[in-house]
């Protein structure tokens, strides 16, 4: 005899089996002859950030794929998920080269979600971020402004990008900068590491013999938005603390 408190567990006893069926479902159109059918089951398995080992490595096969499609959507399926092994960053690394645009963004895109790259992997963002179009570049910029650490020869090409024309990959370019900056600054002998970032772009001109002109200008107007932004911050805190207070 079945009790009415036993259909929640039931439902949710279904419902994952249901889950895990449709999963398998997904997993054989992944191969499907149909170029849209391999497209949108790998978008649909793509929307769930922990897939299990065999659908990752159905995904990576598909990254060979002959439709552009089917490669771009499998490289974005694959950089939503938590963690990617080194054999599937190396084959992303790969695609960084592929002749189609939506391609090279998504792997892009992929790879900026691991915080240590190999200096391989970096050089080739490098040359997307140099040469890329408007998308590639952009994902370029923010794929460097997460890893842990970057070279000078990174910063100082994104200090370039900086200039570029358009304002989204600027801003791409200044965070990706900002997220180093207490080491740029320390290498460059700014301030001490234990001291506050605010106003030293005063002491650019201290070291003008040994950086280039428009590194300092660059990085220097980089100084002074942060320092604003810091006075900006502390200002609404003061603010806000005096209106509790005359509140009270």
């Amino acid at each position: 005899t079945l009790s009415i408190h036993s259909f929640p567990t039931r439902r949710s006893s279904d419902l994952s089996s249901l889950l895990g069926t449709t999963a398998n479902l997904l997993e054989g159109l992944l191969y499907d002859k149909d170029t849209s059918v391999r497209s949108a089951a790998t978008e649909a398995l793509g929307k769930q950030s922990s897939l299990p080992e065999t659908t990752v490595n159905l995904l990576m096969g598909l990254l060979h794929d002959k439709s552009w499609k089917v490669r771009s959507a499998a490289a974005e399926a694959l950089g939503k998920q938590s963690s990617l092994p080194e054999t599937t960053v190396n084959l992303l690394k790969r695609l960084l080269c592929d002749k189609n645009e939506d391609v090279r963004s998504a792997a892009t895109k992929a790879l900026g979600k691991q915080s240590s790259l190999p200096e391989t992997t970096v050089n080739l963002l490098m040359g997307l971020l140099r040469d890329g179009e408007w998308g590639e570049k952009l994902a370029a910029a923010e794929a460097l402004g997460n890893q842990s650490s970057l070279r000078e020869i990174t910063i100082n090409l994104l200090m370039e990008v900086l200039r570029d024309n358009n304002q989204h990959i600027r801003s791409a370019a200044a965070q990706a900068l900002e997220n180093q900056s207490s080491k740029i600054i320390e290498s460059v002998g700014f301030v001490d590491s234990k001291r506050s970032v605010t106003g030293t772009a005063t002491a650019t001109t201290t070291i003008l013999p040994i950086l280039d002109n428009e590194f300092i200008k660059a990085f220097s107007e980089l100084l002074l938005w942060q320092s604003f932004r810091e006075q900006l911050t502390l200002s609404l805190h003061s603010g806000s603390s005096k209106d509790r207070k005359s509140v009270v």
